[in-house]
């Protein structure tokens, strides 16, 4: 049994979001685009976000959000996260179910309420083509989220055969020689609470999972590319990147013969909210590792540990994609 392939053409693309960057090449290709969106409140609330400081490192993806109520009174109102949508280009990826087989937080999300830890609701849709098919498939018995659910095969193809002809007219489904032979639809999860906001009291939300990292290669075509637009590649990293794709050639090749390194690029979802104080750590897990993005706003001078970002009133305009590349050891 197979589910529908995954087209090569929405795979991701390298720091398109912020720059309408060209899409990778072939030999670049990365994961399709996934992110964890951070916790928000809804939007005609007086709640404010006093700041917000992620955390990022490949194995690591920490989201620390402190809200304050600027009423006079206490306001309840509902605390939302979504997580990456589902579709035929992102089920089934190596490393994108984290959570426990069938659950609808797929990715092991947890949530602290000022230390306290809280268990957010899932809200979980189906759709196909922006039709929204969840009743349908409940009705039917029907797993909502079949990237994630064990045995969906055997599920499909018990489906009773007078029920199997809205699958296949609405693209959900097909069978061939009676067994389920190709399946998909979107799933959308957000994971929901209602809070309480003291008056003038602030509120902190910490949020991890384990990031959803993609892989690729870079070659000199993805050096100059990151180089062509100011503000992604600082002049250290860019030497440094044409340093190791040099020695990685053959003694006396041409120096345009292609070499590659190996990149791993997490996607952070920032949020469309203002933000009083933003602040993003990325962690390097080796002082070599190199950290590229078109960063948001200045970043600080690098150390072995780590690159910071901070802005006053920050309101993001994009998603942010960061990508690692460690060089390989000198010999």
């Amino acid at each position: 049994m197979s589910r529908f392939p995954s087209p090569l053409g929405r795979a991701a693309v390298l720091l398109a979001a912020l720059l309408g960057a060209a899409p990778a090449t072939a030999e670049e290709e990365l994961l399709p685009d996934v992110a964890v969106a951070p916790p928000r409140v809804a939007p005609i609330t007086a709640i404010a976000i006093k700041s917000r400081e992620i955390r990022l490192s490949p194995t690591l993806q920490r989201t620390t959000t402190t809200f304050v109520n600027d009423t006079a009174a206490e306001v309840a109102t509902l605390v939302a996260m979504s997580l990456p949508r589902l579709d035929a280009a992102t089920a089934g990826l190596d490393g994108l179910v984290r959570g426990a087989p069938g659950a609808a937080d797929f990715i092991g999300v947890r949530v602290a309420v000022d230390g306290k830890p809280v268990e957010p609701r899932a809200d979980v849709r189906a759709s196909v083509l922006g039709l929204d098919v969840t009743d349908r498939l409940k009705a039917d018995g029907v797993p909502l989220d079949p990237w994630t659910t064990p045995r969906i095969d055997e599920i499909l193809a018990k489906l009773p055969a007078d029920k199997r002809p809205f699958y296949v007219a609405h693209g959900l489904a097909q069978w061939f020689e009676g067994g389920p032979g190709a399946f998909g639809w979107d799933v959308a999860t957000t994971l929901h609470w209602i809070q309480a906001f003291p008056p003038g009291k602030p509120v902190t939300v910490v949020e991890d999972h384990a990031p959803l990292v993609g892989t690729g290669l870079v070659t000199l075509a993805t050096v100059d590319r990151w180089a062509a637009h100011p503000g992604c590649l600082d002049k250290a990293s860019e030497a440094a990147l044409r340093k190791a794709l040099a020695a990685g050639r053959p003694a006396g090749a041409d120096p345009g013969t292609s070499t590659a390194l190996m990149q791993r690029r997490v996607r952070l979802a920032l949020g469309p909210d203002t933000v009083g104080a933003f602040r993003l750590v990325v962690e390097k897990p080796k002082p070599e590792t190199l950290v590229i993005a078109c960063w948001p706003a200045e970043p600080k001078k690098p150390t072995a540990e780590a690159v910071v970002v901070e802005a006053s009133n920050f309101t993001a305009t994009a998603d942010l994609d960061v990508v690692f590349v460690d060089p390989p050891a000198q010999k």
